[in-house]
This record gives C-alpha cells, sequence and structure tokens, in this order.
C-alpha cells in the first residue's frame, strides 16, 4: 500500500506492471490475493521484495491464531523498511494494537 502525499491511494507499480486485482480496505489499496504469504510459526521470517517507490505510510492486514492468552501489547512480529539511503525503520506488531487473534471477537469461542 502506498499514498501519496495528497492522501489518495495510488498503487507502487505503474499501469499494466501488476496483473493482481487490488482491494480498497479503509483507503488503502491492498492485493487481492493476499500475495500468497503463508501463515508463519513462531521464529519464521517472510520478505518481501518490491520495486522502488516513495512513501510515507505503510499499512497491512493481519491476523494471529491459537493466540488468545497472548497479552495485549506484546511484541509478535517485527516489521523491517530499508530505504534506498541504507537506512532501516524497525517497527513492531504488538497484539491487541495492531494485530489480533481471528476468533477475538466471537462470543461462542470456547478457548476463552
Amino acid at each position: 500500500m502506498v499514498k501519496n502525499p495528497a492522501r489518495e491511494p495510488v498503487s507502487p507499480f505503474k499501469p499494466g506492471e501488476d496483473p493482481r486485482r487490488v482491494v480498497k480496505l479503509d483507503g488503502y489499496l491492498f492485493a487481492d490475493d493476499g500475495l500468497s504469504a503463508p501463515a508463519l510459526k513462531h521464529g519464521e521470517c517472510l520478505v518481501f521484495n518490491v520495486p522502488r517507490f516513495d512513501t510515507d505510510h505503510f499499512a497491512l492486514v493481519s491476523s494471529l491464531a491459537w493466540s488468545l492468552q497472548v497479552p495485549d501489547g506484546t511484541p509478535v512480529a517485527r516489521i523491517h523498511l530499508h530505504a534506498e539511503d541504507g537506512r532501516v525503520f524497525e517497527f513492531y506488531l504488538r497484539s491487541g494494537e495492531h494485530t489480533a487473534d481471528w476468533s477475538h471477537d466471537r462470543p461462542n469461542d470456547g478457548r476463552r
């Protein structure tokens, strides 16, 4: 997802370069196929290499599984964004703040 300074959603791909369909969620553009990202287990890593583009925002759609016992605020993922000039920006994805168990709002979940 990329947003330009005018806050209008734009794609990081040039017209015709990205054959995937996109969906718009809360003003952000996402690949409709979820980038075919696999579920990750503790300690596993996922790397995305994308064409260079300018941005001042990034967004992702995520969920946890079998994690209802994880306290809110617990870091569950680390994100590294690499800038063209060599800087690395590190962010932590925290349970209950940025992501949650996919079943968090299901009243019939027997794991509670």
